[in-house]
């Protein structure tokens, strides 16, 4: 069998291993590979060089954390924590082993996914609202159209339905027949250098300019595929590498929590320090009342000085007196705890633009103004989190002359650049878990609310993270940095197939070193389950969830239904509408528990 005349570029930065042989060739990012100087587009660059410079039967494009599987046998997306030689035999990342599999099609690409699976976030449904989640604008949008519109107009109802839609094909990853591969890249630079040339921004982030090229890319094979019906175009799996040990023992993390839980009861009380007792503050509604009972409770397991905590509930009508009853008549005689009720306020003006976002993430702002004037300090949780150490611990935490103090948001970078621009920094945190000092605050900014309306109206086309970025904007320059482990979100655990954040191709920053995430997702203080996939729902697939259920299943009410039950106490199989899933890191699959049983009776009928 002759081998095919192929060659797939690898797009990778750093020390990071990748893979190089007969059919992977390694292109680094940011080389100088950039013909007419567009060093600003990023990974786009190595695309345009390799337009201009390749000359293959077949042309393909991959990132070292993410490659299309070219073996015809494998057909689910999969995770492994390094690269492996039997990894290339097995995915046959080889010529010889692609070469079955090339020439049985024209195009091969990544499976198409839902926005709201790419994205892993609420109210992200269409390429649209991706745009704008990522630090787009409208405007840029309706650039985008209108030039399609007007120079290839051919293509322009293929872009309405695609930008409109609910799916995509992600992150430009593709193996293409030569003839397809430059007429694919000449529509895609004609568009790109087009708006480059055009928009009013001219300072576009690397990130837009390669989602963009995602969105040309899939405009480009649905036209492609409508005007030449002869073309076979096939889906591959995605097989993610990374050097994390996405192996983690689990278990062991768990273990090591209960055991801390265990012990903290029988050590000598920490002292406190700043003022000698501990003021926390916490938000919700009867909606969130059981994930706000978890997180109350595994604050109380886990520390030892609760007699020096005041716990303030700040709420509105939607808290009802019912529930504050169970909550008093649950913890009360463990701490104290105070519930503040206001009335409207500034910030029911304030957008709620996420879906699972409502007026008490804005509650957060209002505590120097709804707090006794002798409350100096306090710490904010959210009530999707759980404690795994001492609160004591932060508390007692030197702010270093700062205000606020915060962990990195895991998209820290991408979102300090799109608040402040040329001028964003490595300080945008994640408001989850706060240490405020608020006597500080108010001596140095005066009546914080005039700060934080001043910072949400002057930057309100800005703002899509509510509350995080109006503290972010409020504060730039006045935050600590927190270790991560005060708050360590749910990507820090989850290997997601289809996520920007987890499975970011090498090039993309982090915001905070892989060392400091390590440590973090071994020994966390605090677990964040952020996302859409709460803990408290069948679909989460936390490996840490069991956690949140052992706090959790205290909430008064609760019952604990055999479904339930299951799918709190693991994160690989899930029963959802129906459908028993199991999720492994190679292997997913999925079944009708109805049809299963129906089958089952007639069996045994």
């Amino acid at each position: 069998m002759s081998l095919i005349d192929a060659r797939v570029y690898v797009r990778y930065s750093g020390d990071h291993p990748v893979l190089s042989n007969d059919l992977f060739v390694p292109i680094q990012v940011d080389e100088a590979h950039y013909e007419r100087g567009y060093e600003q587009w990023g990974e786009l660059a190595n695309l345009y060089w390799m337009w201009k410079n390749v000359r293959h039967d077949y042309v393909g494009l991959m990132q070292n954390r993410r490659y299309l599987s070219l073996s015809s046998k494998w057909n689910e997306d999969g995770a492994v924590a390094r690269l492996e030689g039997g990894l290339v035999h097995r995915h046959a990342w080889t010529r010889r082993g692609a070469t079955t599999l090339l020439q049985s099609c024209d195009v091969l690409i990544p499976h198409r996914y839902s926005l709201e699976d790419i994205s892993l976030s609420e109210g992200v449904y269409s390429p649209y609202d991706f745009f704008i989640e990522e630090g787009g604008s409208a405007r840029d949008i309706e650039l985008f159209l209108c030039l399609i519109k007007e120079k290839h107009p051919e293509y322009y109802i293929n872009a309405l339905e695609f930008i409109y839609g609910t799916s995509m094909v992600p992150w430009n990853i593709f193996v293409m027949k030569s003839h397809i591969f430059h007429d694919y890249c000449s529509f895609v630079f004609s568009v790109i250098c087009d708006i480059e040339h055009l928009s009013e921004s001219g300072s576009f982030q690397r990130n837009l300019w390669c989602l963009l090229a995602e969105f040309l890319g899939n405009i480009y094979l649905k036209n492609l595929s409508e005007k030449d019906r002869s073309l076979i175009i096939r889906e591959a799996s995605i097989i993610y590498t990374d050097d994390d040990d996405i192996g983690l023992d689990f278990k062991k993390v768990s273990q090591e929590i209960m055991l801390h839980e265990k012990k903290v009861h029988h050590d000598q009380p920490m002292d406190v320090l700043y003022g000698g007792h501990i003021n926390l503050v916490v938000s919700f509604d009867a909606n969130y009342y059981r994930p706000a009972c978890a997180t109350i409770s595994s604050i109380i397991r886990h520390t030892r000085n609760t007699d020096n905590i005041t716990l303030y509930v700040i709420h509105d009508d939607r808290l009802s007196d019912d529930v504050i009853r169970k909550v008093t008549a649950r913890y009360g005689r463990l701490l104290e705890i105070k519930f503040v009720r206001i009335g409207d306020t500034f910030v029911k003006y304030f957008p709620m633009n996420r879906k699972h976002i409502n007026v008490n993430a804005y509650y957060r702002l209002l505590i120097s103004s709804v707090l006794p004037e002798t409350v100096e300090r306090v710490i904010y949780f959210d009530t999707d989190v759980v404690l795994c150490d001492d609160v004591t611990k932060l508390w007692n935490t030197d702010l270093h002359g700062k205000v606020l103090g915060g962990a990195r948001d895991e998209d820290g970078l991408i979102e300090s650049r799109r608040l402040f621009g040329e001028g964003f920094n490595n300080n945008y945190i994640n408001s989850g878990v706060l240490l405020f000092d608020v006597a500080c605050a108010k001596k140095r900014y005066g009546k914080l609310e005039f700060l934080y309306a001043e910072a949400f109206y002057k930057n309100t086309h800005n703002i899509t993270m509510q509350d995080q970025d109006i503290l972010n904007l409020a504060y730039k320059e006045d935050i600590f940095i927190l270790p991560l482990r005060w708050n360590v979100a749910s990507s820090a655990y989850l290997y997601q197939r289809t996520s920007h954040v987890c499975g970011r191709a090498e090039g993309e920053e982090y915001a905070y070193t892989k060392k400091e995430h390590d440590e973090a997702r071994r020994n966390p203080a605090v677990l964040h389950f952020t996302g859409r996939r709460k803990p408290w729902r069948v679909s989460c697939m936390h490996p840490l969830k069991s956690l949140y259920w052992r706090y959790y299943r205290g909430a008064a009410g609760y019952r604990a239904l055999l479904k339930r039950y299951l799918c709190l106490n693991n994160y690989y199989v899930t029963i959802s509408r129906g459908r028993l899933s199991v999720h492994l890191p190679l292997v997913k699959t999925s079944f009708s528990v109805r049809r299963y049983a129906k089958l089952l009776r007639k069996k045994t009928a």
